[in-house]
Parts: structure tokens; sequence; C-alpha cells
């Protein structure tokens, strides 16, 4: 099997899993090692990246549980007048670094993303194109 159908990489907004499974009756609590285990299974992630809005000391356990399941945390970087205001918002972030890897031209053969709103569908429809999705 040819290694570069095995590199898949995914890219999770955290804020949109966790609104998405917690929000609506049922709520779901994910197990992040399992859904790790299940990217890898189902998709063969090699990389699985976590982005949140902002760091905050007082969820490092929440930080530290991400990384211990196998995701790579990135959070949004906000300049200093935003620092204490309300911002997830990672949309963005997600969407940059799908397309600077894209243009870098970097060895992956499809992303998987997950996230519970239509704000990637430009993305989506893009990666389609270009057979990466």
């Amino acid at each position: 099997m040819n290694n570069k159908e095995e590199k898949n990489l995914a890219f999770v907004d955290g804020q949109n899993l966790y609104r998405g499974t917690t929000e609506d009756d049922p709520k779901w609590k994910v197990d992040l090692f399992k859904f790790r285990i299940y990217l890898n299974k189902k998709y063969k992630i090699e990389k699985a990246y976590y982005f949140l809005g902002f760091l905050n000391e007082k969820y490092q356990y929440l930080y530290d549980k991400i990384q211990e399941a196998g995701f790579i945390l990135k959070f949004r970087e906000h300049n200093s007048m935003m620092e204490g205001k309300k911002k997830g918002n990672v949309d963005t972030n997600i969407i940059f670094d799908v397309m600077e890897r894209m243009y870098e031209k970097e060895d992956f053969n499809k992303i998987v993303i997950v996230a519970g709103d239509g704000d990637y569908k430009i993305l989506v429809d893009f990666l389609i194109k270009k057979e990466k999705f």
C-alpha cells in the first residue's frame, strides 16, 4: 500500500464538537481517546489537530487530556485588545492551516474536518475539487 494513502490529517473544531454533543438532548460525552482511535481506524489519520479558541490556564487539565488522547492542540491567537473577551471562532485558523498545507504542497492524501456548522463549506468544496476530502 502506498504510504501517501495513509497520510491523512484531521482538523477538529473543538468548540463545534463540544457544542454539537452537549447542547441537545440526549447529551453525549465524547471519549477523546476512543474518538482518536476511531479517526485512525476509519480514516487513517496520521495527525489530528484540535483547535480551541484561546489558552486559559484554568483549563490546563482539559488541554492535557486532549493531548494525552493523541491530538495536537492549536489555539487561536488574539491581539492584546481581545484578551479576556469571549472568542472561540477557530474557523479561519483551520481554513488557513489547511490552505497553507495545500499551498506548500505538504505530502498528505486527505483532510478530515470535524465541525458542526456550515462555516467550512467553501473549504470542503475546494478540497473535494482537489480530491483531498
